[in-house]
């Protein structure tokens, strides 16, 4: 029992110790937090439940869980009441205890951190025709801006949303609680967002390391590589776990954030779990330490992340251990992002963000005359997107005076066909060439992702379109405004089969992604992030 102000206040309840896959039968286990009231609330942590009043159509929230007269939070699960007091201590349970790990590791105070304000059986908003509605969030959200409805209820702050699907509730999964925390505390020093420009044009690894950081923690909190074996049964797809970080990932970007963080992520377990218990509690804190003393760094990559680590350990043999783990996954120094067509043809580009692709498409060549780009899922795009086209080199990105500069051999912006089903744009070739590299510039919505197909005409084919006015401008501004200096023409392009452009190199599957990041397109929520 925790005693404040002459009252004791309950200091364990009921939970799954990490989930219910891992852990089947929920037992009793002590806070690492005690509650400072009857509620569920701390310095850092506030727990309630969000449900849909019927009789106004609105939200409420409300704290479900209370002590019983023996002095602890005993509810059973599985229970389909609305409030739900079970996810309530489950989420608080899980919350406190990995605050009090990585206030630990960073040495952040309650002070600085402030308080969470945490929601189960989390609802997002849908706006439609002036009017508004709830539907449940079949995920897990954090982020810094409230919906709309949380804002009109007064809810300011960071705020963590754990929904229940129609097969799972995430409250009751304490490696994804343990992933949503760390983001607030990446929030809270490092603040990685956003994209940023390299060689190589556009680069998601700020995202893609703060979605690393909250899988390492979230598998040092549960002493084990697999993310979310409970979570993950609400997608229909039957993948075990979210994800693992055990093994090799080598750093191939797909665009997708959760799984371009698997090889910052399994870099950092490969090393922590070759040490004994003592120096692996060591290397926790300093990557804590590297969090904190980059406070601002928005932009930061995972190789800088890693460079930056290696001077906080102390120690040749763990400072050896994390440049072999960073070496073998292509992280001692920036990911290069080419890709080349698979064996099957098929692959899909992201478009859910203005402006360059974030890999270029690397393709071998045969002898053509033509070749017809052909972007599908149109309506992915607030305007046509624009093809940018090298040869032999890859399109090289420099900044100058703050403006991103592009060399390439061709710029086309797209025509929407007259089935409306697709944009393309037919390429001449010149002779000689033996390597194609492709970017697709775009001023996306949130999309998943876009189909682009790539149609070979060789000399033989009888229906070559004739040229459409390639042209190697100089010095063109992109409609997102960038403005580029191509290089001289040179070489000759060829195609040998039917393929797709694409950010990686398998299809992601579509159902997974809706499931993942369904309500970020109706919350102002920042984080999708299981």
């Amino acid at each position: 029992m925790a005693t404040l102000g002459g009252d004791a206040y309950a200091s364990e309840g009921r939970v799954f110790q990490h989930n219910p896959v891992r852990t089947a039968e929920a037992t009793m286990e002590a806070f690492a937090v005690a509650p400072t009231s009857n509620a569920l609330t701390s310095p850092t942590v506030a727990v309630r439940s969000m449900y849909v009043d019927p009789s106004c159509g609105c939200l409420r929230f409300v704290s479900a869980a209370m002590p019983n007269a023996a002095g602890a939070y005993d509810y059973a699960p599985y229970d389909s009441s609305n409030p739900d007091p079970f996810a309530e201590v489950s989420a608080y349970y899980h919350a406190t205890r990995a605050i009090a790990y990585l206030s630990d590791v960073t040495n952040l105070s309650d002070e600085v951190l402030g308080s969470l304000s945490i929601f189960v059986n989390g609802q997002v908003e849908i706006a439609s025709n002036g009017a508004r509605r709830y539907e449940p969030l079949s995920n897990a959200l954090f982020g810094y801006t409230p919906s709309e409805s949380l804002e009109r209820a007064g809810v300011r702050g960071p705020v963590l949303l754990l929904g229940r699907g129609a097969h799972r509730n995430f409250a009751y999964d304490g490696d994804i609680i343990t992933h949503e925390v760390t983001h607030w505390f990446v929030a809270r020093t490092m603040g990685l967002q956003g994209v940023r420009r390299d060689a190589w044009g556009t680069t998601r690894s700020p995202v893609a390391l703060n979605e690393g950081l909250a899988d390492y923690f979230a598998a040092v909190l549960g002493n084990d590589a697999t993310i979310g074996e409970y979570a993950a049964g609400e997608s229909a797809s039957g993948e075990l776990g979210l994800r693992s970080i055990a093994g090799t990932y080598v750093c191939r970007p797909t665009g997708e954030a959760h799984r371009d963080g698997i090889a910052i992520a399994s870099a950092l377990w490969e090393v922590r779990t070759s040490l004994h218990v003592k120096d692996a509690r060591a290397f926790d804190h300093a990557i804590g330490q590297t969090m904190v003393s980059h406070q601002g760094y928005s932009t930061l990559t995972a190789s800088e992340f890693a460079e930056a680590l290696a001077t906080q350990l102390t120690g040749a043999p763990t400072i050896d251990a994390l440049r072999r783990a960073l070496a073998t996954r292509g992280l001692d120094q920036a990911c290069e992002r080419f890709v080349r067509p698979d064996e099957t043809g098929s692959v899909f580009m992201p478009a859910d963000a203005q402006g360059t692709s974030e890999v270029q498409l690397e393709a071998p060549l045969d002898s053509l005359r033509a070749a017809t780009f052909r972007v599908f899922d149109q309506t992915g795009f607030a305007e046509a997107p624009t093809l940018l086209v090298r040869f032999d080199r890859p399109i090289e990105w420099t900044t100058q005076d703050s403006t991103p500069t592009a060399a390439f051999d061709i710029r086309r912006s797209l025509v929407l066909a007259s089935s409306r089903s697709h944009y393309e744009a037919t390429l001449q070739v010149p002779n000689g060439a033996k390597v194609l590299y492709a970017q697709l510039e775009h001023e996306g919505e949130n999309r998943n992702s876009v189909r682009v197909v790539l149609l070979p005409e060789r000399d033989s084919d009888p229906n070559v379109s004739p040229s459409n006015g390639d042209s190697f401008s100089r010095n063109e501004r992109s409609p997102a405004g960038c403005s580029y200096s191509p290089s001289s023409a040179s070489g000759a392009l060829g195609f040998s089969a039917i393929f797709l452009m694409a950010l990686r190199r398998a299809r992601l599957r579509r159902e997974d992604a809706q499931l993942r990041c369904a309500a970020r397109r109706n919350s102002r929520l920042q984080s999708c992030s299981h």
